[in-house]
């Protein structure tokens, strides 16, 4: 039984009823329980997602150690990624030399364009070196790769018909194949690249496999990095 008080009976009297808080029915609203389903879940979902990912390295780095172990002049291997979506990177084995391993990559990482001031760039101070040993480098390679490049000493070269240089010797961890190189490794070296060797102004370019100083300013010029890895640590 209800008890009516004197407020109540003024607001029947006026047609003014306000039912208490407790009489009102309240729907239920289904999204609610879609919501709290949701929030309970996610944190299982992300767990999922990282043990997925982890485990996709792990099986990614596991088939890319292999294919180095086992690798032999003119093998193609995977080493290191490129690129905003983290392309896979691929390499020729141009040499083998007991655990270690050139390898040139088949991928362009990098472009000069042709202008009338960067024929002084040599190698020692080009733009293309400061690329492949400082942001392609940081971003290619993981730290389990890093361990396995060789920091390489190279000799500086002058071209005896047109007296360019490549400046001084230097150390890299990723360089461009020389014109020497290139002659070396011929039967496994195709495709583009500029290469570090000097021509005529600008350094000397790989044409379809063969040598050329045939540009025309403004030209987009790519390039492809070599990289010695020794792979003693992961046998």
């Amino acid at each position: 039984m209800r008890i009516i008080d004197e407020k109540t009976k003024n607001e029947i009297k006026n047609n003014v009823i306000v039912e208490p808080s407790e009489y009102v029915h309240r729907p239920k609203n289904p999204g609610d329980k879609i919501k709290w389903v949701i929030l309970f879940m996610l944190p299982f979902f992300c767990i999922m997602l990282f043990l997925v990912a982890y485990l996709v390295r792990g099986i990614s780095w596991h088939l890319e150690k292999k294919s180095l172990v086992e690798a032999k002049v003119g093998d193609t291997v995977t080493f290191g990624t490129a690129g905003d979506e983290d392309e896979v990177l691929t390499w020729t084995v141009l040499d083998g030399q007991g655990d270690r391993l050139l390898l040139f990559c088949n991928l362009s990482v990098g472009s000069i364009i042709v202008r009338e001031d960067n024929g002084a760039d040599s190698w020692e101070h080009s733009e293309q070196r400061a690329f492949l040993n400082g942001e392609f480098y940081e971003r290619a390679f993981s730290e389990k790769e890093k361990k396995l490049l060789i920091e390489m000493k190279l000799d500086a070269e002058t071209n005896a018909e047109t007296a360019f240089s490549s400046g001084n010797a230097t150390t890299d961890m990723a360089f461009l194949l020389s014109s020497e190189e290139v002659s070396k490794y011929a039967q496994h070296v195709s495709g583009n690249t500029v290469l570090r060797s000097p021509g005529e102004g600008l350094p000397l370019y790989l044409k379809s496999g063969k040598l050329s100083t045939d540009w025309m300013l403004g030209e987009q010029l790519k390039y492809r990095p070599a990289v010695w890895v020794d792979v003693s640590g992961i046998k």
